[in-house]
């Protein structure tokens, strides 16, 4: 039993929490389609310099401790980590977990992925960005192989989302049409970003791309002076003066 839990264990830290209970029911060949998810793909801008001129351990503890962030920042919006693959860190939502509003919650994590790279980089003395990319449209998922088997997701949603980071710029969110379109106009600031090549488009489907912010807060209004309370101080007042004579 204790080995059974160790391995259970094991796997929640390697696999998606749905697809690690998929494999406890047996069910290791099934294949999922999603038709309309978001992925988000984060690249580190100047990671080959920095793992030219530091240790292998020192890139490494960087790493872990930055995807750790990552891992943290996932799970508190509620999206699924799909994989890494050497500095690029993939997440997608609305397809292995429930989630109505997965364009937003991806760029809301996107945005502190963001923040994350840049306090951590600085926190270091390093001169590491990040670019990320965000796309929403059909995903699929399963796990490939029966030895040393891992859990993959491909499709439009993966694709769009890995264009829109190596088109994107360093310390932005780059997100497409697609998500853009699902975005709500209170949260997010969208600003044009490129418009697509007939070639780029027809790869993915993404006619136009934006750079997103959050939506600047609007300063409250000052409450007016209140009249009647004014005029109710001066009546007291003449009231007071008049006792005195």
């Amino acid at each position: 039993t204790r080995v059974r839990e160790r391995t259970h264990n094991l796997l929640l830290n390697t696999l998606p929490v749905p697809i690690v209970q998929l494999i406890a029911a047996g069910s290791v060949r099934t294949v999922s389609r999603y038709e309309c998810a978001s992925v988000l793909q984060c690249d580190l801008v100047g990671f080959t310099r920095l793992s030219s001129e530091y240790t292998p351990q020192q890139v490494v503890d960087f790493l872990s401790e930055l995807f750790e962030a990552f891992d943290e920042l996932a799970d508190r919006f509620g999206a699924d980590k799909v994989k890494t693959i050497g500095d690029a860190y993939i997440v997608c939502a609305g397809a292995l977990s429930p989630c109505e509003t997965h364009e937003a919650t991806m760029a809301a994590l996107g945005l502190h992925m963001v923040e994350a790279v840049a306090a951590k980089s600085r926190a270091c003395g390093l001169e590491v960005g990040s670019r990320i990319g965000i796309h929403t449209g059909l995903l699929m998922g399963g796990i490939i192989g029966t030895v040393k088997f891992h859990f993959d997701m491909w499709g439009n949603g993966i694709a769009g989302a890995m264009q829109m980071e190596e088109m994107g710029a360093t310390g932005r969110v780059h997100i497409s049409d697609a998500t853009r379109a699902g975005l709500g106009d209170d949260l997010f600031l969208c600003t044009l970003g490129q418009e697509l090549t007939e070639a780029q488009a027809k790869e993915t489907g993404i006619a136009r791309s934006y750079f997103v912010e959050p939506a600047p807060v609007s300063e409250p209004e000052a409450a007016a002076p209140d009249a009647a309370a004014g005029d109710g101080d001066g009546e007291r007042g003449n009231s007071g003066g008049g006792g005195g004579v």
